[in-house]
């Protein structure tokens, strides 16, 4: 008897620790990062001429209605959008940089469930539209003319 409690034990234990439950296995959307440059690649942020609050991002939600997106500027001088890319398809979104004049470009992101047992998302594509720019290395260079 004491040998079989011992073994229920143990397999319940294994049960519970190797279980995916949306509580102990949640995988948020990579995060959304900008750096912006002008012709030459300086970087607006850390030359001064852009700060956080001269950077307006909109979410398109349909209907002439718009969303702002939250920017935080990060140590290396570049722009993380908060909560973008939890969820599923694909959304809409302006950027309006307040330089000498605004200049504005457009972009979207499409994510998706993450298939499995667990919860979360995962940032499919990243398009953006009316200005140039690459993906680097866990950030997107915008160039701004």
């Amino acid at each position: 008897m004491k040998k079989t409690l011992i073994i229920f034990t143990t397999i319940l234990l294994a049960l519970s620790l190797f279980s995916c439950e949306e509580e102990n296995c949640f995988t948020p959307p990579q995060p959304i990062v900008f750096e912006f440059v002008n012709a030459d690649g300086d970087n607006l942020i850390a030359s001064g001429l852009l700060t956080n609050g001269e950077i307006v991002i909109q979410q398109d939600l349909g209907n002439g209605s718009s969303l702002r997106i939250n920017v935080q500027i990060t140590e290396d001088n570049k722009a993380l959008l908060e909560n973008v890319g939890w969820f599923d398809g694909t959304r809409n979104y302006t950027v309006y940089l307040i330089l000498d004049s605004v200049k504005s470009f457009n972009f979207s992101i499409r994510s998706s469930k993450i298939k499995n047992n667990c919860s979360g998302y995962i940032i499919d594509d990243v398009t953006i539209e009316n200005t140039l720019s690459t993906k680097q290395d866990g950030y997107y260079r915008v160039i701004m003319n």
